[in-house]
């Protein structure tokens, strides 16, 4: 009772940004689609490349981020349930069904290191790095956000989470993890491994993004965003998409870029919202089951893992 309490005084606090959403626009001309023989489900962006990874099976390819072509593959032996992340001259994804944290090298393409971590077999989340050490969440019953060395694979630090933690990020010198089940981020301190703050946030966040000066939150339970202050640890802003209920899913991503917020969610439009207002400012039909996005090397990036497609949208076609 006492933290629905604290639940209802912060979203108190916090503006509802409602307004007209701008109608729907089509895919711009120059947009390229390509279909590839894994589930497209995860980007993520390293100089020169972008890297493009399958649930199931769990391959990561390297791609032109131009023309979309494959330069290499790589294996990380099982299922890909978590985000994909560059850090430390690698590529990390997590082998969820193995129970292994995978490195891929950014100059080689191929599988450099394996470290053994109690994954949850089943639940996708992300991975950040923070002082040169990877942070992840494992575990099934009980959750716990774990530092690793990526040389030797030594866990540095063990921290207990709320239940249903599943995805972590960096930014403004703090790690931030959401709690589905709990409608908790949890702000840790990576330099003592201990909890700074604990913030409600509305039902169900899952996937977030910092920047823009700000921690972004997409909640799978109402799909609206939700804006946190890392400066203050509080709730400040709900901004409403425009989705109906049914558009509840364990899908759907955030990324910030050029003053904006940028989300993709299943069966719903590509949504471009100002970061300084939280007005909706562009929508654009995409897809059936919208899984990442991404922006980099001139372009924003979707992808479509029950199409298996990839899509790549020069930015210039999406200039205000």
């Amino acid at each position: 009772m006492l933290r629905c309490l604290a639940l209802f005084c912060l979203l108190a606090g916090a503006s509802v940004h409602a307004e007209p959403l701008p109608p729907l626009q089509p895919l711009p001309p120059g947009t390229r689609a390509k279909a590839f023989d894994i589930e497209a489900d995860w980007l993520a962006i390293s100089p020169g490349t972008l890297w493009l990874a399958g649930y199931e099976p769990g391959e990561i390819l390297a791609l032109d981020p131009d023309t979309l072509a494959v330069r290499s593959r790589a294996s990380t032996g099982g299922t890909s349930c978590q985000s994909l992340t560059v850090a430390l001259g690698r590529i990390w994804a997590a082998n969820c069904s193995q129970g292994e944290l995978v490195g891929v090298g950014l100059a080689s393409g191929q599988v450099e290191r394996r470290i053994p971590l109690p994954f949850h077999p089943k639940r996708e989340g992300a991975i950040a790095e923070a002082g040169g050490l990877l942070w992840a969440v494992v575990g099934q019953d009980e959750n716990h956000l774990v530092a690793v060395a990526p040389e030797t694979g030594a866990i540095v630090h063990r921290l207990a989470l709320p239940a249903e933690s599943n995805v972590v990020v960096a930014g403004f010198g703090a790690l931030w993890i959401s709690s589905t089940r709990l409608g908790l981020v949890t702000r840790v301190d990576p330099a003592t491994a201990r909890v700074v703050a604990s913030i409600p946030v509305g039902p169900t966040p899952k996937y977030m993004a910092v920047g823009e000066g700000m921690l972004w939150i997409t909640n799978i339970g109402d799909t609206d965003v939700w804006q946190v202050d890392p400066a203050s640890n509080r709730l400040v802003r709900q901004i409403p998409i425009g989705l109906a209920p049914e558009a509840k899913s364990d899908g759907g991503d955030l990324t910030t870029y050029g003053g904006a917020v940028w989300k993709a969610v299943k069966q719903r439009p590509i949504t471009r919202i100002d970061a300084a207002s939280g007005r909706v400012t562009l929508r654009i039909e995409n897809g059936q089951e919208q899984a990442a996005i991404r922006i980099g090397h001139g372009a924003l990036y979707v992808t479509d893992w029950k199409q298996k497609i990839l899509y790549r949208i020069p930015l210039a076609a999406l200039q205000p």
